[in-house]
């Protein structure tokens, strides 16, 4: 399997997973106790402040590939709301979107301009 369909996969199964994680926890836990007994735990403050290291650094990733700034922007708050759910779909649609290229995968808009620039243009 080519890389960019081994990164589709795992953007898929990270989709599900969170689909059902996120609605297993609505249907089932209190959002605002569980929370407050998140931040109350020194493992729990570590997970969350992880979390959102990883989605920021995600978010610095988004903002460099896409052309607009606006679009960019959008993703990252969408991420920072609904979390790795929306990782995960912006990443299958960039796979979707670079039909099988890894550097427009990896680089976005950014790609021809790099493309160009290694070419010495």
């Amino acid at each position: 399997m080519p890389v960019i369909g081994i990164i589709r996969a795992v953007a898929c199964a990270g989709l599900l997973v969170m689909v059902f994680t996120i609605g297993y926890a609505w249907q089932n836990g209190d959002f605002v106790a569980n929370g407050a007994a998140i931040l109350d735990l020194p493992w729990g403050l570590v997970s969350l402040l992880d979390a959102y290291t990883g989605m920021v650094l995600i978010g610095c990733w988004i903002l460099f590939r896409e052309s607009r700034l606006s679009v960019g922007a959008i993703w990252v708050l969408s991420i920072l709301i609904i979390g790795n759910l929306a990782s995960c779909l912006y990443i299958l649609i960039a796979t979707l979107r670079t039909r099988g290229d890894l550097q427009r995968f990896w680089l976005g808009a950014r790609a021809d301009e790099w493309r160009a620039s290694a070419a010495g243009g």
